[in-house]
C-alpha cells in the first residue's frame, strides 16, 4: 500500500511538473490552436490547465489559473452516470466518451487518464442524438489528426533480446509529410526498424521521458531531405511517449542569415571597408568549400571592378595606378552572361574551372554587383546557391556605395583635374594682365611725374598732371593688390621668415605715412612695447609691413579728425607680441564686423555713395597674412567713435 501511494505521488508530482514547466506547457504549446476545450486534472480532479477554448466554456465559473475542483466547475458532471464514465476512465486506465449537457450547450465529452490525474476533451455536438460510445482509443486520434505540428506516438515495449524499444501507436498526417513514411506501413510496428535515425538520436530520451514524465524539447534535422524539426516531447501516461515535431527551418535560417551579417558587420566596425569584401568572400568559400572566389561591381557592359579575390592558382595584377584590378569579362563568357540576364549562372568545366557559379547582387533589380565561386568539390547544391544568393542580398546595399563612391570619385578627380587647369589659366591670366597693365602704367606715372617736376606748367596743367599722377597710382595699387589676392588664393604665397628689428618696421610705417596724416591734421602716434635689442623678432617682415601698413592707411583713410595710434606690446604670459592699430574715425556697425575680412566687402554697404575709395581686399589680405603667420585678427569697433584692429604672434627671436 505504501508503495502505491509513493506512485501515486511521483504521478502526482510529474503531472504537476508537466503542467507547470517553464516553456514547456503542453497545453498551450500544442492543443492551444485546437476548437475544442481541453482540460487537465490532477489526482484530486482539480483542474490544474486548460485551453483557450476551454477557458472560454469555464470563463463565467473560474478565472485565472487557481486550481478549483471539476465538479464545482461544471456541476452537470456530478451526476452519477457522468461521474462513473469518469471514475472508470481513472481505474480503468481507459478512454471513455459520453454526452453531457453544460450550461444548455451538449457536449461530447472524451475522459482518459494522464498519470494519476485526469485529461477531459469537450467538443460540442452537432447530433445531439448520437448515443454515448466507449471508445478503445488511447491517444485520442482525432484530436490530433488536424494539428499543423507533426505527431508520434509510441508505447515502450522491448524487443526479442531484451533491448528496449517503442512501439509505434500513431503518427498524424504532417508526421508523414515530414518524414515522407506512411502512416498504415509504420503504426504497431517498432521505432528502431521503421524509422532508424530518430530511434538512434532519441531513444534514450525518449524511455526516459516515458519512464519519468520529464518533458523536454531539441532541435533535430530529418537527415533525408535536411528539414530543421523543433521535437517536443513529453509522456501522456507512464509506459508512453510522445513527440511532437514543428518545422523551424525560417527560424534556422534568420538564425544563420543573423550570424553571416553580425560576421561581416564585426569585420567592416574592426577593419573597414576593405575587410567587408574578404570577409564575405571568406564566408562563402568556408559554407561551399570553394578554393575561389572574387566579389566586385561592373564599370561597364563588360569589366568589374574586383574588391577582394582570393584565388590561389592565379595571380592577379592590378591594372592601374590607384592600385584597382579591373576584370574584362570578355574573356569570361559565364560572368559576361550573369552580367547581361541579372541571373545566377553555374557551368561545368570552363576558363580552366571544374566548376563556376556566378551570382549577381541585385538592388531593386538594378545590377550593383557580382560574385563569383569556383571550383568546389561536389560542385554548388541549390541549399548553397540559395546561401550565396542570400548574401548577395545583405551585400547589395554595400555595393551601391561603392558604385556611387567609385563615380562619385571619377567626379571629383574629373572636377579637380578642372579646377586645377582654371587655376593654371587664372594664374596665367593675371599675369600677363597684370603684366599688360603695369607697362602702360608705368608709363603714365613716370611721364606724369617728369611734368609735375619739370618746373614748366601752368597752374592748370599742374593740376591736370598731378591728377592724372594720383589716379594711375591708385590704379596701379589695385591692380597690385588684385594679383597679391589671386596668389594667397592659388597658395603661390610663402612665408618667409628672417630676424630683423619690430621697432624700425614700426619707425618705416611711419615714414610712409606722417605725410598722409598731417595733410589731413591727424595725429599717427607709433607705440613700441620693447627696447630696441628686445624687439629683434624672427617671422615674416614683409607680410608684418603689409598688415600694418594697410591697417594704419586705412585708419588714415576712415578717420576725419582726431588720432590714429600703431605699435605692438609684448604679453609676457603667452610669450607673444600683440600688433595694433587704432583710430576715432567712423566705426564699424557691429553686423558688418565679422563680414569685412572676407574679399571685397567693405564697412560701407552703399557702395555707390562712397566718399573713402578701395576695392574691399586689403582686410581680405591682411587676415589670409596673419593666418599664415599663425594669428587671428581681431576688431572692437563702434559707429562714430573708432575702431581697434589687433592680432598676435608668438615671439621667437630664432628659427625654432
Amino acid at each position: 500500500m505504501e508503495t502505491d501511494n509513493q506512485n501515486m505521488n511521483s504521478d502526482c508530482n510529474c503531472l504537476q511538473r508537466l503542467s507547470s514547466d517553464a516553456g514547456m506547457d503542453i497545453m498551450s504549446n500544442l492543443l492551444g490552436s485546437h476548437t475544442d476545450g481541453v482540460i487537465l486534472c490532477d489526482s484530486e480532479l482539480k483542474i490544474i490547465n486548460r485551453n483557450h477554448s476551454a477557458s472560454i466554456i469555464t470563463a463565467h465559473t473560474m478565472s485565472g489559473s487557481t486550481p478549483m475542483p471539476l465538479f464545482e466547475v461544471f456541476p452537470e458532471l456530478h451526476e452519477d452516470t457522468v461521474k462513473s464514465k469518469i471514475q472508470k476512465a481513472l481505474t480503468d486506465n481507459k478512454v471513455t466518451e459520453f454526452l453531457c449537457g453544460i450550461r444548455g450547450v451538449t457536449y461530447r465529452i472524451k475522459a482518459a487518464r494522464m498519470f494519476s490525474g485526469l485529461l477531459l476533451q469537450l467538443t460540442e455536438n452537432t447530433n445531439p442524438l448520437s448515443p454515448d460510445i466507449d471508445l478503445d482509443n488511447n491517444n485520442f486520434k482525432m484530436l490530433f489528426e488536424n494539428m499543423t505540428s507533426g505527431f508520434l506516438f509510441l508505447k515502450k515495449t522491448e524487443n526479442y533480446d531484451g533491448s528496449s524499444d517503442f512501439e509505434i501507436v500513431d503518427v498524424n498526417s504532417t508526421f508523414e509529410i515530414y518524414f515522407g513514411v506512411e502512416r498504415d506501413n509504420i503504426v504497431g510496428r517498432t521505432l528502431s526498424k521503421q524509422l532508424p535515425k530518430i530511434y538512434q538520436e532519441l531513444s534514450s530520451k525518449l524511455e526516459r521521458i516515458a519512464m519519468h514524465g520529464r518533458a523536454m524539447k531539441e532541435v533535430y534535422e530529418n537527415p533525408q531531405n535536411h528539414r530543421h524539426l523543433e521535437i517536443k516531447m513529453f509522456s501522456p501516461r507512464i509506459g508512453y511517449a510522445a513527440a511532437v515535431f514543428n518545422d523551424i527551418k525560417a527560424e534556422i535560417e534568420q538564425r544563420n542569415d543573423l550570424l553571416v551579417k553580425n560576421e561581416i558587420s564585426k569585420a567592416f566596425a574592426l577593419s573597414g571597408d576593405g575587410n567587408v569584401y574578404k570577409a564575405i568572400i571568406a564566408l562563402l568559400q568556408h559554407n561551399t568549400q570553394s578554393p575561389c572566389g572574387f566579389i566586385g561591381y561592373p564599370i561597364d557592359d563588360t569589366s568589374i571592378k574586383v574588391l577582394s579575390v582570393d584565388d590561389p592558382a592565379t595571380e592577379y595584377s592590378l591594372t592601374n595606378a590607384d592600385g584597382e584590378y579591373i576584370a574584362d569579362l570578355t574573356i569570361f563568357p559565364v560572368a559576361l552572361e550573369a552580367l547581361k540576364t541579372k541571373q545566377q549562372q553555374l557551368r561545368a568545366n570552363i576558363n580552366g574551372h571544374s566548376h563556376i557559379l556566378i551570382t549577381p547582387i541585385l538592388n531593386k533589380n538594378v545590377l550593383v554587383g557580382m560574385i563569383g565561386l569556383a571550383d568546389a568539390p561536389n560542385g554548388y547544391d541549390q541549399r548553397q546557391k540559395d546561401f550565396v544568393n542570400g548574401i548577395a542580398d545583405y551585400a547589395a546595399p554595400l555595393m551601391e556605395r561603392e558604385i556611387k563612391d567609385y563615380h562619385y570619385k571619377k567626379e571629383l578627380i574629373k572636377a579637380k583635374e578642372i579646377a586645377e587647369q582654371n587655376e593654371k589659366l587664372k594664374t596665367a591670366f593675371l599675369g600677363n594682365i597684370s603684366h599688360e597693365i603695369r607697362t602702360p602704367l608705368n608709363s603714365v606715372i613716370g611721364f606724369s611725374d617728369l611734368l609735375l617736376r619739370s618746373g614748366e606748367l601752368t597752374p592748370k596743367q599742374f593740376k591736370y598732371a598731378d591728377t592724372v599722377f594720383k589716379a594711375a597710382k591708385n590704379l596701379e595699387s589695385i591692380v597690385t593688390s588684385i594679383v597679391e589676392l589671386s596668389k594667397i588664393e592659388t597658395r603661390q604665397v610663402k612665408v618667409s621668415n628672417s630676424s630683423f628689428c619690430l621697432n624700425n618696421l614700426i619707425d618705416d610705417v611711419f615714414d610712409l605715412f606722417k605725410n598722409k596724416a598731417e595733410i589731413k591734421g591727424l595725429a599717427l602716434i607709433p607705440q613700441k612695447g620693447l627696447d630696441q635689442f628686445a624687439s629683434y623678432i624672427y617671422t615674416d617682415r614683409s607680410k608684418i609691413h603689409r598688415i600694418m601698413s594697410t591697417l594704419v592707411d586705412n585708419g588714415l583713410k576712415f578717420t576725419e579728425k582726431g588720432e590714429v595710434s600703431f605699435g605692438y606690446k609684448y604679453i609676457g604670459k603667452d610669450n607673444a607680441i600683440e600688433f595694433f592699430v587704432k583710430d576715432t574715425g567712423i566705426g564699424i556697425r557691429k553686423e558688418m564686423q565679422s563680414k569685412i575680412f572676407s574679399t571685397f566687402q567693405q564697412g560701407d554697404e552703399k557702395s555707390l555713395e562712397r566718399t573713402h575709395g578701395g576695392i574691399g581686399v586689403g582686410l581680405s589680405i591682411c587676415n589670409s597674412y596673419i593666418q599664415m603667420l599663425g594669428g587671428n585678427i581681431s576688431i572692437e569697433s563702434e559707429p562714430q567713435k573708432g575702431s581697434l584692429f589687433h592680432f598676435a604672434i608668438g615671439y621667437n627671436t630664432q628659427p625654432s
